[in-house]
């Protein structure tokens, strides 16, 4: 599980980079977070969503 926990911080991270507009990034993060909850469980696209938005902060906070 810890290997999903690295793959979607650093999937935030990249929604953070390259996407400059926060609500197309936030609706990418939403949308893989639905796809992960259909496919595994709800509760899994909670996670997911909750370790792409850290990512996506960690990026955005330590950026300047």
């Amino acid at each position: 599980m810890l290997i999903y926990l690295i793959i979607f911080v650093i999937i935030g991270f990249i929604l953070a980079k390259f996407i400059k507009k926060p609500k197309v990034a936030l609706l990418i993060a939403l949308i893989i977070s639905i796809a992960i909850g259909v496919f595994y469980a709800p509760m899994w696209g909670i996670v997911c969503l909750g370790e792409m938005a850290f990512g996506y902060f960690a990026f955005i906070f330590t950026r300047d």
